[in-house]
């Protein structure tokens, strides 16, 4: 009995790692989409495994990925510097 829950427990965890993954990949490809991401303050990003619906407020980007059957949520900080050191 205990050797069945130790395998559906391993189980449920692969499942929700290989997810986490595919959902970190996922925010990172809707960020790589710079320009749709500055026309408008927020959308949704279709992917073959899920969803990316991000919403702009202030200096944050509010991301939430839906990689079925879990959603994922993760906030990006923008920080607009403008200087520049050349030394």
């Amino acid at each position: 009995m205990a050797a069945l829950e130790s395998y559906r427990l391993s189980m449920d965890l692969n499942i929700r790692i290989k997810n986490y993954y595919i959902a970190k990949i996922m925010k990172q490809m809707a960020l790589s989409e710079q320009s749709t991401l500055a026309e408008s303050s927020e959308g949704v990003f279709y992917y073959t495994t899920g969803s990316v619906t991000y919403q702009w407020v202030q200096q944050s980007l509010f991301l939430e990925v839906e990689v079925s059957p879990f959603i994922f949520r993760f906030t990006e900080e923008v920080k607009n510097d403008t200087d520049t050191s050349t030394e």
